[in-house]
């Protein structure tokens, strides 16, 4: 099976207020690729906690790696959900 490496390009969807901090949803341009991304900010530390959902609204199975700090796909995506 041939590998496929797509490079997403996430645009803002929405903002939304949770208890804890506050969520913000993306899309890539080409793909049905979505990443929430979670902010939280600690009360008495003052530490930020953040954490990314990624999920594939694709027809294919999708592989997910990270390196460098990027998203890369491995594959064309599937309905599949990965927190990193």
């Amino acid at each position: 099976m041939p590998t496929e490496i797509a490079i997403w390009v996430l645009h803002y969807q929405s903002y939304s207020e949770a208890p804890d901090g506050f969520d913000v949803v993306l899309k890539d341009i080409h793909y049905e690729i979505y990443v929430t991304l979670h902010y939280a900010i600690d009360k008495e530390s003052g530490i930020l906690a953040r954490s990314a959902i990624i999920e594939s609204r694709e027809p294919q199975a999708v592989t997910v790696e990270q390196g460098c700090g990027r998203l890369v796909v491995l594959c064309r995506p599937a309905t599949t959900r990965s927190t990193i």
